[in-house]
């Protein structure tokens, strides 16, 4: 199966979403950058203004790998142009809404097959796997407020808090893993609408560390320091006779 027979109904859908929005503007722009640097100075100039969808960005290219996609280019009333993330727009026209699930349905089910993107899945993907991407992309659809109702239906089950427990390491432990389970089982529902399997697989825990990654890019984050905090705060609460004993009387 060719690549062009794989994308067209997703690059369909994106056409029609573009024809029909065409002068349209969104709502609302609003950054997710956190620094206040040179380069971050125009987003936050723009915040909070309207903007209009004038390109999009959908191939990986020399500026931009596929994990990193989808972008789409805004332009503002002053004429200024910006690179501009998917939860950075916000929107409640339904025409422009469809706009953004038709770009992003593309990467959406791929990463659900655990590409990290379509083009990755049309060169890795099997038949199967090829026919499927074409079947859910033309009705896949996500808003923010979907995602935020899916995260909230996750039942959350956490034992207390370990505070002055006999064997902290122990208890701190167990706390843990039980706050895990409820992100991975968080994370299913948002990429798939599935819980979490019983038995998590690397992949899992892969996934959620890339997403940790760009995360800490976009808000420049030093995801390396972060990890080797982690480590330690896990050398501190591990049970067994390795474990460094430490502070547990605040909540990490």
């Amino acid at each position: 199966m060719h690549k062009e027979e794989i994308l067209s109904p997703w690059r369909a859908r994106i056409e029609a979403a573009t024809a029909a929005t065409r002068g349209m503007r969104v709502e609302r722009f609003s950054t997710s950058y956190q620094s206040h640097d040179v380069e971050t100075a125009l987003y936050h100039a723009h915040a909070d203004q309207v903007v209009e969808i004038v390109g999009l960005f959908i191939e990986p290219n020399k500026d931009f790998d596929e994990e990193s996609l989808p972008y789409f280019k805004g332009r503002f009333d002053d004429g200024a142009e910006l690179v501009i993330g998917e939860e950075e727009l916000f929107t409640d026209n339904p025409a422009l809404q469809e706009l953004i699930a038709a770009v992003c349905s593309g990467f959406a089910v791929a990463r659900q097959m655990g590409y990290a993107g379509p083009y990755h899945l049309c060169d890795e993907g099997s038949e199967e796997e090829k026919c499927r991407f074409m079947r859910e992309v033309r009705t896949f659809r996500t808003t923010k407020q979907e995602a935020e109702t899916v995260i909230f239906d996750v039942p959350l089950k956490m034992p207390p808090f370990p505070e002055g427990a006999a064997d902290a390491s122990k208890e701190m432990s167990a706390y843990r893993v039980a706050r895990a389970t409820n992100l991975l089982h968080a994370y299913h529902q948002m990429t798939s609408e599935e819980n979490a399997p019983d038995e998590p697989s690397h992949l899992d825990l892969a996934c959620i560390l890339a997403d940790l990654r760009h995360f800490a890019d976009h808000h420049d984050i030093d995801f390396h320091q972060a990890l080797d905090l982690s480590y330690q705060h896990y050398l501190e609460e591990k049970p067994g006779p390795e474990s460094s004993r430490g502070n547990h009387g605040a909540k990490p």
